[in-house]
């Protein structure tokens, strides 16, 4: 059932809002670690066609980044990096990207859209580092500020920084995600 309304096609002319969905799926699987199927998802994402939406350049990019974060996981850093290039390839500003190949982030003034992104490429970079307790602050720092309320809802399923992998470093944060959410 799930697949289905993930793969229903509206047909040809008419634009709908499923750009996006395996991306999601394929991220909800990773956080379950259902490694393979995650694969699967973000493959399948890969392969719906450009509507035309908005943002169908950064889904691909977001899929090339969570595909390589899967990899990475699966212990395959050919393929990972592969992946990450490729999606920097798409979006050559994509800050979690060049944190996940060890690259700088820069330093972005807080008010500058990407800031958010450049603190949890941050966070991703620390991780990578396995530096976690600080990929935690990093990401508490963000959460913290007022001028992000919903920077964190994508926690949960950021396949780099795992946070299952650490309950101990993430729980009181996802507790946040969580009451902001309701």
């Amino acid at each position: 059932v799930a697949h289905a309304a993930v793969d229903h096609d509206p047909g040809p002319g008419v634009v709908a809002g499923e750009i996006g969905l395996h991306l999601l799926h394929g991220l909800v699987l990773a956080a379950l670690e259902r490694r393979d199927d995650a694969i699967e998802a973000f493959n399948r994402e890969l392969r719906t066609p450009d509507r035309g939406q908005i943002h169908s350049r950064q889904c691909v990019a977001n899929t090339w980044y969570a595909l390589g974060a899967v990899q990475q996981r699966r212990g395959d850093i050919r393929a990972a990096n592969m992946a990450f290039e490729r999606a920097l390839h798409i979006a050559p500003g994509h800050l979690i990207c060049m944190a996940a190949l060890g690259r700088p982030i820069p330093d972005l003034d807080p008010k500058d859209p990407r800031s958010v992104d450049a603190s949890v490429a941050r966070a991703v970079f620390q991780t990578r580092a396995g530096r976690h307790a600080a990929a935690g602050n990093t990401y508490r720092t963000l959460l913290a500020s007022s001028h992000v309320a919903n920077a964190g809802w994508m926690l949960p399923v950021e396949p780099i920084l795992h946070v299952t992998a650490h309950p101990d470093v993430w729980s009181d944060l996802l507790t946040v995600v969580q009451q902001r959410a309701i």
